[in-house]
């Protein structure tokens, strides 16, 4: 069964390629792009200062690359650093960087930055007094931030990268359409990953006038999002992990049966 994923293919390892490990044909929609934050500055010298910080807090796999590109710009070898990771992507991101990861929040039932904090919290991680890096999309929630803050952490949060949508959305999205043989969008559900996700995927539908397949957001936040730009989730994925999105899959047309 067939599934869109609002943004470009990803890597081994990545979302995408579990999926089709469990039987998923991935559509990637190239509906978004990652770009270096306006200002790197603060990327930079964090790397450069990366051994006096005792942990660092990975949101987002795209942390862990914008953070390992800026610690090769900057010739910084060593990154024997203890990290902790939302997701056991991020997490697998983080090892093969060089990063020690101590704690990641997939095997917590809570998504996102909730997850991960119920994790270092089950896992007694000491938090209280350590200095944190916090390399996050600048257009990330705080809740990470703050969730560490509330435990004592002393948190430096960097822009490290932006997520942004395409130029011409409707126009790329007409094109992904016609490519795919869907020219007026058969019941494939899109997976809609974040509220970036949802504003391209909004403006898509509304500059090239299709209406769209089935969607399944990931995450309340990610609903909240489609409702207030008018196109409301079908489904909920009930956990940011595969097994939450083939689950929400399962229970939309054109799902899994």
């Amino acid at each position: 069964m067939r599934l869109a994923l609002t943004g470009p293919e990803d890597g081994p390892g990545g979302l995408g390629s579990r999926l089709r490990e469990r039987g998923v044909d991935v559509l990637p929609m190239p509906l978004l792009e990652a770009t270096p934050p306006p200002d790197p500055g603060p990327l930079r010298r964090a790397a450069r200062a990366l051994r006096t910080f005792g942990l660092v807090a990975f949101p987002s796999p795209r942390g862990v690359e914008a953070l390992a590109g800026a610690l090769a710009s900057e010739g910084v070898v060593d990154r024997h650093v203890e990290a902790i990771a939302v997701g056991r992507e991020t997490a697998l991101r983080a090892e093969a960087a060089g990063f020690l990861v101590v704690v990641d929040g997939s095997g917590n039932e809570r998504p996102g930055a909730e997850g991960l904090l119920g994790a270092v919290d089950a896992a007694s991680y000491p938090v209280r007094g350590v200095r944190v890096l916090l390399p996050r999309s600048r257009r990330g929630l705080p809740d990470l931030e703050e969730g560490l803050r509330a435990r004592g952490a002393g948190v430096e949060a960097v822009e490290a990268y932006d997520v942004v949508a395409v130029p011409d959305p409707g126009v790329r999205l007409a094109g992904w359409l016609r490519s795919k043989g869907l020219p007026g969008w058969d019941p494939a559900p899109v997976l809609v990953a974040s509220p970036s996700a949802a504003e391209a995927l909004a403006a898509g539908l509304a500059e090239c006038g299709a209406e769209g397949g089935p969607r399944i957001a990931l995450g309340p936040t990610t609903a909240k999002a489609l409702r207030a730009l008018g196109i409301p989730a079908h489904r909920v994925a009930g956990s940011p992990t595969v097994e939450g999105i083939l689950a929400a899959l399962a229970s939309v047309p054109g799902g899994i049966a």
